[in-house]
């Protein structure tokens, strides 16, 4: 998923969290907002068939 994410242009950093016992992660993104939009990394991770909360 980091590499998916670290691919999108403007993002600058990613930090993944522990998987839960529930399967989810938290995912902390620092990204250029006039480089990329969130909805371009919502995108990234969906396509790796990922849910977004």
């Amino acid at each position: 998923m980091k590499q998916a994410i670290t691919k999108v242009a403007g993002v600058q950093s990613v930090n993944v969290g522990e998987l839960q016992k529930d399967g989810s992660a938290t995912v902390e993104v620092s990204y250029n907002p006039d480089q990329t939009k969130i909805e371009q990394i919502h995108e990234a991770v969906k396509k790796l068939g990922y849910g977004i909360q």
